[in-house]
């Protein structure tokens, strides 16, 4: 679509107009969208202020070590005796623990509701059938469990209900989600449930930004260097070969591509012809035996990658595997199968993590991934942990839990320096890009990669004990500090430049160079980082 769109655009004798819609767009978004359309058309907004009412349940309830609870799932099944809903976790795994436990309930109780999941991984054919079962229920109770899968662009007819079980990532998911309930009542039913302190915190602080009507930031990428040298590629398949000197021009042919200036593109183009995956048969560019290997695959046009998983080895053998992330470094502790690991070695190339039974006090981490938090977000959350008319507000379980938050702080003077298991930790209460920053400026005035980064706490903290966190925050506080510092530190350190591009399918077509410069310019907040760090005075 995107190619068959580039070619049409230049094939027009004018320019045409381009119409596009968003329910989630901020003011700022809205000026930054305009900017996405290849014409110069004046541009008209139309906002449509209007929104449901919310009719708002929260509660919580504690989960076990594995990450489960149930009373939320008994308070959900109670939901869906009077409710057609959908439920919207945070992980493919949650969303099949509670589908398989609401069946079971349903069958114990002989209720006549029925249960579906819906998520990436699961057929296509699977997920349309529930599609179309909820599109023509024609009065039946039915609960979906889903992921983003049905957060938009998918049409499943009217729901009660939403329940949002632990916290979004943003108050833009929530709307979208919120989006599906009240359509013939025009009042959305939100049950907000959590099961941990963190999630709790986040779900709060976002539905009282959504109330408020605050929207996310729309930030778009600055030089989608990986997009660009796929399109270039798909171009090639497309029309067979493309003149030379046609091809070094694209990047001025197309607005799109307009933040990638020449000598990057010639850059992309030369590594593009190093690595073979384009070829000179005279005057022409044409595939090269590289691309025909990408396109013995299914997804060559799709810009999702499969996650890549590190196998997880201990001294008796294999014991797992999961995705690396920045909280995983040598001599941090995880739990996998219901034990706690300490990692001694990671092999970047065989994909292994070497680990031996934890027997020291450090922490152990429930390894996740998910998605970024703005600022604002995490801005709001200390806000209401410090607001003591809000929290009295709240019922006691989500007060109590909440309150549990703050009894780390080492000194209530400085409330961002916390106890982390005998260790001091910094929490920053900062967007997840900041936060990303502040790890790799805290190693660099360290020299060391040991810093770890629980983003969904706002929490780094390092497991060296002969690192001192307010000498790092001094060094780190006193340094001028540009981009250079962190590209040579990403050139560097391998783990940490693969962690943050284990999701970027195409960057392997860009050199290493504009790899990193990806990476500092949209992955980390430089800017926000020395922000948050001019609020301390050594």
């Amino acid at each position: 679509t995107e190619i068959y769109t580039l070619s049409l655009h230049d094939a027009l004798p004018i320019s045409p107009r381009y119409i596009g819609m968003s329910a989630t767009l901020s003011e700022s978004g809205l000026l930054k969208a305009k900017k996405f359309f290849p014409n110069n058309h004046i541009t008209k907004v139309i906002v449509d202020n209007k929104k449901n009412k919310v009719a708002l349940t929260q509660n919580f309830f504690p989960e076990n070590t594995k990450k489960q609870s149930i009373g939320a799932l008994n308070k959900i099944y109670g939901f869906s005796q009077n409710e057609s809903m959908l439920i919207f976790p945070n992980s493919r795994e949650s969303v099949e623990y509670l589908t398989v436990n609401l069946i079971k309930l349903a069958q114990n109780n002989q209720s006549d509701s029925h249960y579906f999941a819906h998520h990436a991984s699961l057929t296509k054919q699977f997920r349309s059938k529930v599609e179309e079962f909820a599109k023509n229920s024609r009065g039946k109770l039915f609960t979906i469990c889903c992921t983003s899968t049905l957060e938009l662009g998918i049409d499943i007819g009217a729901v009660d209900s939403v329940v949002q079980y632990n916290s979004p990532f943003s108050v833009s998911s929530l709307a979208q989600r919120l989006g599906r309930s009240g359509r013939r009542t025009k009042q959305s039913i939100l049950h907000f449930i959590a099961t941990n302190p963190w999630d709790l915190l986040q779900g709060l602080a976002i539905i009282e930004l959504y109330q408020d009507g605050n929207m996310d930031n729309f930030d778009g990428i600055k030089a989608p260097y990986d997009v660009c040298a796929h399109q270039m590629l798909s171009m090639l398949i497309e029309q067979s070969e493309i003149k030379i000197s046609e091809f070094k021009h694209l990047n001025q042919k197309f607005s799109v591509w307009s933040t990638i200036d020449d000598d990057e593109f010639k850059e992309i183009a030369q590594h593009l012809l190093d690595q073979h995956y384009i070829e000179k048969e005279g005057p022409y560019f044409i595939t090269g035996l590289a691309t025909d290997k990408l396109l013995c695959g299914p997804d060559f046009y799709t810009q999702f990658k499969s996650a890549i998983e590190f196998q997880v080895i201990s001294p008796s053998g294999k014991v797992g595997s999961m995705r690396l992330g920045p909280d995983i470094v040598i001599g941090s502790n995880f739990f996998l199968a219901g034990k706690v690991w300490k990692v001694w070695d990671i092999k970047m190339k065989e994909k292994k993590i070497f680990v031996k039974k934890a027997v020291d006090g450090n922490p152990p981490i429930f390894h996740s991934t998910g998605s970024d938090v703005e600022t604002y977000v995490r801005q709001k959350m200390e806000n209401l942990l410090y607001d003591s008319a809000y929290l009295n507000r709240l019922e006691e379980p989500m007060r109590e839990q909440l309150e549990k938050i703050t009894t780390d702080v080492i000194d209530e003077k400085n409330p961002y320096l916390v106890d982390v298991k005998g260790s001091v930790g910094v929490r920053t209460f900062v967007g997840t890009k900041v936060n990303r920053a502040l790890m790799i400026m805290f190693n660099i005035v360290n020299d060391t990669n040991n810093f770890i980064l629980v983003d969904k706490e706002t929490l780094l903290y390092t497991n060296d004990l002969n690192i001192d966190i307010k000498g790092t925050l001094k060094k780190a506080c006193k340094r001028t500090w540009n981009r250079n510092h962190l590209e040579k530190y990403l050139e560097k350190d391998e783990f940490t430049a693969f962690f943050f591009l284990n999701d970027m399918k195409y960057l392997e077509l860009v050199p290493k160079k504009l790899q990193i410069r990806y990476i500092v310019d949209n992955l980390l907040d430089l800017e926000g980082a020395v922000e948050w760090m001019e609020r301390f005075s050594f």
